[in-house]
Order: C-alpha cells, then structure tokens, then sequence
C-alpha cells in the first residue's frame, strides 16, 4: 500500500508582542505624544494637509511637528462611548511618509516582477534582511531610522535571496 503524501504547509505568522511598541491603537496614539517632538496628538480630518480628503478623510495629526498617520477602514469605541478609525501605522514627518512611498514602490514592483513571490513572502524575505521579526515588518509601523534602513536593504542588497524556512 503506497504511502499519502503529507505537504509541508508553512505555519502562518502569528502577530505577538515582541517587546518593542511597533503599533498603537487610536486611543493609544491620542493618549500619548508625539514620538517625534512630544507634542499633542490629535484626531481630525486629513484635508488640513491635502486640498483633498485622502482614504477615509480621517487622520492623527501632531499640531506641533506637523506629522501624521492617515486612518484604517476599523473603528475603535472610547471610553466615552464614540467611535474613532484606527491609524495604519505610527505618525510619520513628510520626509518619512514620502521614504514610505518609495519602500513600497520598490517592494511591490520586486514581488510583481517575480511572479512566483507573493507579497507576504517579499515582505518576510525583507525582515530577514533587515533582521527584525516578520510581523512587525510592515512599513507604516517604522519611524524615518528604520525606513532608511529598509530602503538601503531594499535598494543595495539582494534581498530576495534570503531564505526563512
């Protein structure tokens, strides 16, 4: 009797705290001040920096540094019972949010262009490169340091090599 054939399935990624803040919530980002200059934080429309509302017209917004991070399609109930959107990542300057942009750029054509790699592979080849645990490799979660670090592992390296199993 012939044997069945198992497949190795690769476990999924589990989110966990791995002891560094890589994500707030939305309570948590107006509660606390700005990682960048320690000013006031605070929840408003986005149209205050674009002549337009961009996603959900909704962003946290640093009133002294002027940093912000644009809002996710999920909602987050307060204390005093209203509903605020939670943010994509962590507050980010302009320099840093444009550095975001071009991450993504290069990533996403890099997994486009090797059409045997998905998007969640490239995105854990990335954090073998940059030797951080794969889920906190999300680049809305990276403040400008950690951004140039990627961009450099992005552009200087090759990354896609980089093994995981």
């Amino acid at each position: 009797m012939a044997r069945r054939k198992t497949s190795k399935r690769k476990k999924p990624f589990k989110k966990k705290n791995v002891g560094i803040p890589f994500y707030m919530t939305g309570k948590e980002t107006l509660e606390n001040p700005c990682y960048i200059c320690g000013g006031k934080v605070i929840y408003t429309g986005n149209e205050i920096v674009y002549k337009e509302p961009k996603g959900l017209g909704m962003c946290y917004y640093c009133t002294d540094c002027k940093a912000l991070v644009l809002c996710k399609n999920k909602k987050e109930k307060l204390d005093d019972g209203t509903f605020i959107y939670s943010p994509q990542g962590i507050l980010g300057d302009k320099e840093t949010r444009q550095l975001r942009v071009k991450c993504h750029q290069i990533l996403d054509t890099k997994w486009r262009i090797q059409s045997t790699m998905k998007r969640s592979t490239a995105y854990r080849k990335l954090a073998v490169g940059m030797g951080i645990p794969p889920e906190t490799c999300h680049f809305g979660w990276m403040n400008k340091e950690q951004i140039y670090y990627a961009l450099d592992v992005l552009v200087l390296t090759e990354w896609t090599r980089n093994r995981f199993d």
